[in-house]
């Protein structure tokens, strides 16, 4: 064993099973850190290794004020913030683990966790969601040095990602069923707009009339001013349709946004249009198609018609051009125009 003087404070490196484990000892005082550094030797054989006082570790249920607290400061967006209390109550309602010791959280409590959920019929997703709040929680218990360690997660594989494509035949055949069924709804009009933007629908509500430039009283392009990241800031053109479509909206728009309510005095409540767009794909039986299919239906067509990836990284408002680069697939034209460019003298490009 070592002690380790940083700064003011004594830190004790250990080996144990050919593995170094690292801990603060929160002392400047050299007799006391040898004590401590004895008493983590003990724990560390005890399979305890990571607290000073094994009955004072938390456990989920204990934490999850301070956790909601964390979250509220921390997460950039409100949504995420809620994503995590969400699946820490799902944690939280298991007793085998809400009621544990962090410190005694391993890889077969969490095992035991994901067959009890799978048991359930629980879907993959869902269950991935659950283990990564998990994950974070035991990650601040680490920073907190309430534990020493965090046991490996692994995500469960089978995920069915949604990358349903609405054709033009289909987006016509929903705008006709929207208008028969909701005719003061703006969703007739949200449908195409989403389509032609790839705008998320969290941003489509949260736009304002301010962040449209017009030309000649009608909307050319938009401003996303904030998103889920930095990335999600950006200007996005907007096609024919797109902004015969927006114009209509707001022309019942009785308030700052864009898009609004049914008798256009507020925003338009994104939990409104993905109801709207899951009661038409059912009726029209479009298995797999959700609200958020309209966003891959922009990315594919862009990618179809040969958009650079990081155009469309720009436009989509992706945060990483990996993203993109999944919806842009260049045949052997495009290749050989490519290299095609090679043979052009510099200068007359």
């Amino acid at each position: 064993m070592t002690l380790i003087l940083q700064g003011s404070t004594y830190h004790s490196r250990i080996m144990h099973e050919g593995q170094f484990h690292w801990k603060s000892l929160r002392t400047g005082n050299r007799q006391l850190a040898t004590k401590r550094e004895a008493l983590i030797k003990t724990q560390l054989y005890k399979g305890e290794f990571g607290i000073l006082d094994s009955k004072g570790t938390g456990t989920l249920a204990g934490l999850t004020e301070k956790l909601h607290a964390h979250w509220d400061t921390y997460c950039k967006s409100p949504r995420t913030a809620e994503f995590y209390k969400q699946n820490l109550k799902v944690l939280n309602s298991v007793g085998f683990l809400s009621l544990c010791r962090l410190h005694r959280i391993d890889q077969a409590l969490i095992e035991k966790f994901v067959q009890r959920r799978r048991k359930d019929e629980v879907a993959v997703a869902t269950v991935n969601g659950n283990l990564n709040t998990l994950s974070k929680v035991l990650h601040y218990a680490l920073d907190k040095e309430m534990i020493g360690k965090v046991p490996k997660i692994r995500m469960l594989t089978g995920v069915k990602r949604r990358t349903f494509v609405l054709t033009d035949v289909q987006i016509d055949d929903m705008i006709k069923l929207a208008r028969k069924q909701w005719p003061s709804s703006v969703f007739q009009f949200l449908l195409p707009f989403l389509c032609d933007t790839g705008l998320r629908i969290g941003e489509a509500c949260g736009l304002k009339v301010a962040d449209i430039d017009f030309v000649d009283g009608m909307p050319v392009s938009i401003r996303i001013t904030k998103g889920k990241s930095a990335s999600a800031v950006r200007t996005v053109p907007l096609t024919e349709r797109a902004a015969l479509n927006l114009a209509a909206a707001l022309k019942v728009s009785r308030c700052d946004y864009a898009w609004t309510s049914v008798r256009g005095c507020g925003p338009l409540h994104r939990r409104r249009p993905s109801q709207q767009f899951k009661e038409l794909g059912k009726q029209l039986n479009l298995i797999g198609a959700v609200l958020h299919s309209t966003r891959h239906t922009f990315c594919s067509r862009l990618g179809e018609m040969g958009a650079p990836a990081f155009t469309l990284m720009k436009l989509a408002g992706h945060s990483d051009v990996r993203v993109s680069e999944k919806y842009v697939h260049p045949d052997d034209t495009a290749a050989r125009n490519a290299i095609e460019l090679l043979n052009t003298p510099k200068g007359k490009v």
